[in-house]
């Protein structure tokens, strides 16, 4: 479901380093990721754990997937 990078080492450490960032900037947006991503959470299940409607995770992962893609990309230049 969120397919960012290779998942090769430096991937993932600059992957973990997006992923603070994102939690500095919106920690519920980092945390669905971190459930739904890492955990193996669906979004039902993670909207139940961080207490919102299926609708928000499923805007907020979409929205979070776009800001890590974006900044996986500024990694790379």
């Amino acid at each position: 479901d969120l397919q960012l990078v290779d998942p090769s080492e430096a991937d993932l450490l600059d992957l973990d380093r997006a992923l603070d960032e994102l939690a500095a900037f919106d920690p519920r947006k980092a945390e669905l990721v971190q459930l739904c991503a890492f955990l193996g959470c669906g979004r039902a299940e993670a909207a139940e754990l961080l207490d919102i409607s299926l609708a928000t995770a499923k805007r907020d992962f979409r929205l979070a997937r776009a800001w890590l893609s974006q900044r996986m990309q500024l990694d790379v230049r």
